[in-house]
């Protein structure tokens, strides 16, 4: 399959997204199908950051095998609950957390892992189970999307086919490393994990 075009990537500014993805650009590596996006009415009262909640609502996060589902309260598809995409909470949840106000966005299979949104940097945080520990792991959405759209061009069908997981790994670095050096930043961290013990 042909590399993801690298978006141009410069300093981020107050009010932008880091990474340049658009949807058109998502849907080269994925179906319609495996997009969740967020209804922008449902996070107008919940996330005031404007350019995440803008790309949440207009270009959406990959599910990709449940590597991502989203919180059902923000959902704006109906259909992505028959697909198993959605997961069921009765309202938003916000928490506070060392002065941060953290909006869950959905969950990953990674750590049993919540995902959340600084509602006001737009920082993407993971915090494993119940554990009140939280982990930056990518500088906001749109690099979030980037990861988990150049992990899916790597490894299309995970559990119905043979790939070479250190080369996979690699060409997924060495994608996302010049975006945003936050998501493999450290050994330990979330997306690392991925391929140290998900695949192997």
């Amino acid at each position: 399959m042909p590399p993801t075009p690298i978006p141009p990537r410069g300093p981020k500014k107050p009010g932008t997204m880091l990474i340049d993805l658009d949807r058109a650009t998502m849907l080269d590596v994925m179906t319609e199908r495996q997009l969740l996006t967020a209804s922008a009415q449902r996070l107008a009262p919940v996330l005031s950051q404007e350019a995440g909640a803008g790309f949440l609502s207009r270009v959406g996060l990959p599910h990709y095998e449940g590597l991502f589902v989203m919180v059902s309260p923000l959902v704006d598809d109906p259909e992505a609950f028959e697909r198993g995409a959605v997961e069921p909470e009765d309202e938003p949840t916000v928490l506070e957390w060392q002065g941060r106000s953290l909006l869950l966005i959905g969950y990953t299979v990674l750590r049993d892992a919540g995902l959340y949104v600084d509602r006001a940097t737009g920082e993407v945080f993971a915090a494993p189970g119940a554990e009140d520990e939280y982990e930056l792991v990518n500088t906001d959405v749109s690099s979030l999307a980037m990861v988990l759209l150049t992990i899916q061009r790597e490894i299309p069908e995970p559990f119905r086919g043979e790939y070479d997981t250190a080369a996979c790994a690699a060409a997924v670095r060495a994608t996302v490393d010049p975006l945003d050096p936050v998501p493999f930043g450290t050994s330990g961290s979330l997306w690392n994990e991925y391929f140290d013990s998900f695949l192997y």
